[in-house]
């Protein structure tokens, strides 16, 4: 499922992006649904092949924690201690690549309809040609991803706070304020972390959408 919503996502993104352009209007013909389309008939196997791979270093990574930590009780050896630890991180770590790198290469699934290899391949050609272009779009974006978490926190909270002071019935029936607004900033947060993933995950889909409209541009022979 996460990665369906991957794929639609950036199928929907990529719509926008290179759909043609009618008297200053982009025409659309519902590009969510046809990326729904598109995965159930074409990509349901590198969806499926993608999950699994995801999978299998998540498998790794809480194998190699619990076998950790059971190490770390069975010895109290600081050696051993470092090397669970350095495990640990490289079994992280390499969860995190496959993740990411897998959510990459759904962009170039939506863009080329390339299979997951393939799509793997053309993220690492594109990174390796822009690294200047993608590192700075991942830091603004970063910057503008915890701006706007925690502009949604604080809005949520505060309003919250001015509603149970000064609305009946809650200003009335609340005895304390502070669970409710703990409540409140901690679902706002959830919330406005999935919301800005849409974003995070859109903003990606159109650099790489612009790199490859570029690079077809000059293959073309235009500037």
């Amino acid at each position: 499922f996460i990665a369906l919503g991957h794929f639609v996502l950036s199928a929907a993104t990529a719509q926008w992006y290179f759909a043609p352009v009618e008297n200053g209007v982009k025409k659309l013909d519902g590009p969510v649904g046809t990326g729904f389309r598109w995965a159930f008939r074409y990509h349901l196997g590198t969806l499926a092949f993608g999950s699994f791979l995801v999978a299998v270093f998540e498998t790794i990574r809480i194998i190699v924690e619990y076998l950790s930590r059971k190490a770390e009780k069975a010895s109290d050896n600081k050696a051993v201690r470092a090397v669970t630890c350095i495990l640990r991180c490289c079994a992280c770590c390499m969860e995190k690549c496959v993740k990411y790198c897998t959510s990459q290469a759904y962009i170039f699934v939506a863009i080329f309809g390339h299979p997951l290899c393939t799509a793997a391949g053309k993220f690492f050609s594109f990174a390796s040609a822009n690294p200047a272009r993608i590192a700075a779009v991942h830091g603004l974006g970063g910057v503008i991803l915890f701006l706007g978490k925690l502009f949604i926190v604080g809005a949520a909270t505060a309003s919250s706070y001015a509603i149970m002071l000064n609305v009946e019935p809650w200003r009335a029936e609340i005895q304390t304020i502070y669970f409710p607004l703990l409540l409140v900033a901690v679902l706002s947060y959830f919330i406005s972390t999935v919301f800005m993933q849409v974003y995070s995950s859109t903003m990606d889909t159109i650099i790489m959408c612009f790199i490859a409209d570029e690079q077809m541009a000059k293959a073309g022979g235009g500037k």
